[in-house]
């Protein structure tokens, strides 16, 4: 940079009018080092990168326990679930946290329990369920069992039943054809004696035919209404 001075200049005369001129007499030059700026800012992208690296690997170690304590909750209830889906009812969770993992893991716990109960309340009833049936259906076999010996021995008494009745009939007939056919017969012959057919009749004989016409009739209606009964 050029060194400059001031001096007057005296052209003003009497009147004091002067100016100032700027003459240079030299040059001065002013150099500073970069070498100590360069190795402070090396020491600072240095300290920077050790810095990041540091923070790089923390971040790393905390993501690393920060998943392994959310992911192993997470694996222990699948693995839960699994348990149960395999049958094992009532399997519980070992997990001692504060957290919302942990309540969920307490309530993983209870709804286990609850189920291994229920399904043993379950099988308990299935299993009196089964007693139950089988009971019944014994006393169904051997109630069946009776009503068909039953439905034999009403069979064998309808047969019965079924033979009366046709030995029932056949007396039926052979009364009406043995008692009625002679008795009216005999009422038909006592009129034509009464009626003189035959010859003439006394009045003795008269009166004997007469008795024996209206006991013949008397028999004959007792005939028929004891046929009546029978019929019934």
């Amino acid at each position: 940079a050029p060194i400059i001075t001031s001096a007057q200049d005296a052209e003003g005369g009497l009147f004091g009018n002067t100016s100032d001129r700027s003459i240079p007499i030299g040059i001065t030059r002013i150099g500073l080092s970069r070498q100590p700026a360069r190795e402070k800012l090396n020491d600072v992208l240095n300290w920077a990168i050790y810095l990041s690296l540091i923070s790089l690997a923390m971040g790393l170690v905390l993501a690393s326990f920060l998943a392994r304590r959310i992911s192993q909750p997470i694996l222990s209830l699948v693995k839960g679930a699994e348990e149960i889906r395999r049958g094992q009812y009532g399997y519980q969770l070992d997990l001692e946290r504060n957290d919302e993992l942990g309540l969920l893991a307490d309530s993983f716990n209870r709804m286990s329990d609850r189920l291994r109960v229920t399904v043993d309340s379950l099988a308990h009833l299935n299993r009196n369920l089964e007693t139950e049936v089988d009971r019944r259906t014994d006393a169904l076999t051997t109630l069946a069992g009776q009503l068909e010996q039953q439905n034999l021995e009403l069979q064998q008494q309808r047969d019965q039943l079924e033979e009366g009745n046709r030995l029932k009939s056949e007396f039926l007939a052979n009364v009406s054809h043995e008692l009625r056919t002679p008795l009216n017969a005999v009422l038909g012959y006592t009129e034509l004696l009464d009626d003189g057919v035959y010859g003439p009749v006394s009045e003795k004989q008269h009166q004997t035919l007469k008795s024996v016409a209206e006991n013949a009739a008397n028999l004959l209606q007792l005939i028929n209404e004891i046929l009546d009964l029978s019929k019934v």
